[in-house]
């Protein structure tokens, strides 16, 4: 594969974030291979503390709150369960509804070397709401 100098990377990567976009250019097939690859280099974000992750994954479930459920939170879990146990005959709690999405996130976060942050932050708010209803469930 033909080399591309330091020189026309930077005019090709002047010509991809300006302005200029719309501008036909010729380019060699090396070089539409680079410019298929190329990517604008995001600037790096810290990591999430843990307390950081609680508070997004509350505002999560405050947002699907307003858009799914009613005004006191998710609360789609107990009516899912209680289908679900209709349909198999099998007599499953809340609790385990909602350990059965956060083990879902689990598997999902990990089959894939890269970190997935909905994953991570709908497992945080699944384990809350796994708590509370374990908590009811005495």
């Amino acid at each position: 594969m033909a080399r591309i100098t330091e020189k026309r990377k930077a005019e090709l990567i002047d010509l991809l974030s300006s302005a200029r976009r719309n501008t036909l250019i010729k380019v060699t097939p090396a070089e539409l291979t680079w410019i298929q690859n190329w990517k604008v280099a995001e600037p790096p974000v810290a990591p999430q503390t843990a307390p950081q992750m609680l508070h997004k994954a509350a505002s999560i479930m405050e947002d699907r709150a307003a858009t799914y459920d009613q005004p006191e939170g998710e609360r789609s879990m107990g009516k899912t369960v209680a289908a679900f146990n209709i349909v198999t005959g099998m007599q499953l709690k809340e609790s385990d509804g909602w350990y059965f999405m956060e083990m879902l996130k689990n598997v999902r976060q990990y089959q894939n070397p890269a970190y997935h942050q909905d994953s991570a932050e709908d497992g945080v708010a699944y384990s809350s709401l796994k708590a509370e209803a374990l908590e009811r469930e005495q």
